[in-house]
């Protein structure tokens, strides 16, 4: 059976599962650690929305903005990126897989900055290593300290970060991403769950100094200054 929510609850028979649940996990433990009840979280680039369950299950408030109007978005995106909402509206910025995709990376931050109030958090995640993926566009890929740099310029302090899969791991996911457009469509579930128990197999070797260098995906949690 196939989930509602393919990005938040994702089959073991498809290609980023344990991608998925990993960085499922992180993304929980921030939310806990910035929610509080009724503080509103901007999901900044939302798409479809998939996180929604998780902001409204800490009691925050959520509100999506993207550049189109799709079913879980509640603000559309101007033509300058910005959201139509007020300086310092927000209590938590959520950008999950957003950064790579923005021609301005700074101006995107900014804008984050800007919609958070005083100790507001920024929680981000986006590629150490993927496959090209425009949607339509697809410009970076980060190392640990690059991420950090352009993060803390846009004025936030870093207070917690996290690779999500090391380097074999993430190594097997590049192999499987390019795979599988030509495995058989009957038999690419069972290449999938085959693939992704290794997958998950190599990656419990790896231990945190290992993730956080040099990984499939980086997740961060910053406050906003002052």
């Amino acid at each position: 059976m196939s989930s509602t929510n393919p990005i938040l609850d994702p089959s073991p028979f498809t290609g980023s599962y344990h991608c998925l649940r990993m960085l499922r996990r992180v993304l929980e433990t921030y939310l806990a650690r910035a929610g509080k009840p009724g503080v509103l979280c901007v999901d900044f680039g939302c798409g479809q929305g998939p996180y929604r369950p998780l902001v409204e299950g800490v009691g925050m408030r959520y509100v999506g903005a993207d550049i189109a109007v799709v079913p879980n978005t509640d603000v559309e995106l101007g033509a300058d990126g910005r959201v139509a909402m007020a300086d310092g509206a927000a209590g938590c910025v959520l950008s999950t897989q957003v950064l790579e995709h923005v021609p301005d990376p700074k101006g995107y931050l900014d804008e984050a900055f800007r919609l958070l109030g005083p100790g507001g958090m920024l929680i981000l995640s986006t590629h150490g290593h993927w496959n090209f993926h425009p949607t339509p566009t697809d410009y970076w890929r980060w190392t640990n300290p690059g991420l950090r740099k352009v993060v803390e310029e846009s004025g936030f302090t870093v207070v917690d970060f996290e690779g999500v899969m090391g380097p074999l791991p993430t190594a097997l996911q590049m192999v499987s991403n390019a795979l599988q457009a030509r495995i058989p469509r009957l038999v690419l579930p069972l290449f999938h769950w085959v693939w992704q128990n290794l997958v998950r197999l190599t990656d419990a070797m790896h231990r945190a100094p290992a993730r956080d260098a040099d990984a499939c995906v980086f997740v961060l949690r910053a406050v906003k200054k002052g």
